[in-house]
């Protein structure tokens, strides 16, 4: 893909980091950065503009930003976990982020959250508690209102490290907004929650091999497939969605080369928008994968590549398809890669120096 072809205007990413060492942190390295940052990326000659400082908080290592780029919610993984919600103000080159208000995420550690399709309720899932929370949201203001639902998870896996109890990783919305899923490293389960229940009932959508430790999920909006990544087994997973809910798998590749004899734990997963291509990350490998989706909805792989830095956490598409974003979490750098006609992935430009880059987002204005 030609890095001259689309839009010729800086971008606008925000990025989350952890500020700090806690509990559940796993990396041995000081943490320098204060909170979400905004960046420039200049698409033609493929550099980074030096961040500035959008918003000081508490390890916000998740940021959602509603449809309308008018407001941006954060998580605050902490003991005592909070959603902090912004509004986006620019003026020219000048981004400012007014804060709004802010309500617990009644649970510890929140890891990740999502707004819901029409923008009224938001989804959140706390890692450290095992609790999935669904928030109201004034669609007009933007704030945070009132605590809909807060459901508790329980179960265990066989990683004694890692499962000695539930932890959400992930929740999300489909596409017509009247399904919520929920992801379970711990338990090794996804839960479907329906709109009738008033997100307060959970059911079993499917369970995954012992020990796998699902972290996250993206539906495919063409195929009526599902995909899992799942973190502990470095494994990816195919699903069919069935018309309650349900998810059956279909099929199950890995994420590493068949030669790697290392420790890796998979990252992140997003899909492109015309659902061609799927991508993930593996934290310890330090790579990116690209999987072609073929016309049945099963994957392909066809390319791995060096996330050209270490622990890749987290991973944005822009919305015009033409980059991918590597937040690689322990080598404290932001990397672009060009996206190919084909899928493929090509570095470019420079990388940015940034503490612990955990999440990147992108504001479309």
């Amino acid at each position: 893909m030609s890095k001259h072809r689309g839009q010729s205007k800086d971008y606008q990413l925000v990025v989350g980091t952890y500020t700090q060492v806690h509990s559940e942190a796993v990396a041995p390295i000081p943490f320098e950065s204060d909170g979400i940052y905004r960046v420039r990326f200049d698409p033609f000659n493929g550099d980074f503009r030096q961040p500035h400082l959008l918003a000081s908080l508490q390890n916000p290592s998740y940021l959602t930003i509603s449809a309308d780029s008018d407001y941006l919610y954060a998580v605050e993984e902490m003991s005592a976990g909070n959603i902090a919600v912004f509004a986006l103000q620019s003026s020219g080159e000048t981004l400012q982020a007014n804060a709004i208000n802010g309500i617990a995420s009644h649970g510890s550690y929140p890891c990740y959250i999502a707004l819901s399709p029409n923008g009224a309720h938001l989804a959140v899932a706390n890692y450290g508690s095992g609790t999935l929370s669904v928030i109201g949201v004034d669609k007009l203001g933007g704030s945070l209102t009132n605590t809909i639902a807060v459901n508790q998870h329980h179960g265990s896996g066989p990683n004694k490290d890692r499962q000695r109890g539930s932890h959400m990783h992930w929740a999300n919305w489909t596409e017509d907004g009247n399904r919520l899923y929920a992801v379970d490293l711990g338990a090794d389960t996804i839960t479907l929650y329906e709109q009738s229940s008033n997100w307060s009932k959970g059911i079993e959508a499917a369970a995954v091999a012992p020990g796998s430790g699902p972290r996250h999920m993206v539906f495919h909006q063409q195929n009526g497939k599902a995909y899992v990544l799942n973190e502990l087994s470095n494994t990816l997973m195919a699903f069919d969605v069935e018309a309650n809910g349900k998810l059956t798998k279909v099929q199950q590749l890995s994420t590493l080369p068949e030669s790697y004899q290392g420790t890796s734990q998979a990252g992140h997963i997003a899909l492109t928008q015309d659902g061609q291509y799927l991508y993930v990350s593996n934290r310890g490998h330090d790579s990116l994968v690209m999987f072609q989706v073929t016309d049945d909805g099963l994957l392909s792989k066809q390319q791995t590549i060096s996330s050209a830095g270490r622990w890749p956490r987290h991973f944005h598409i822009s919305t015009d398809q033409r980059f991918l974003f590597v937040a690689n979490q322990h080598s404290n750098s932001i990397v672009s890669f060009a996206i190919g006609r084909d899928g493929k992935l090509t570095e470019v430009g420079s990388q940015l120096d940034i503490s612990q880059p955990v999440l990147i987002n992108e504001i479309s204005r």
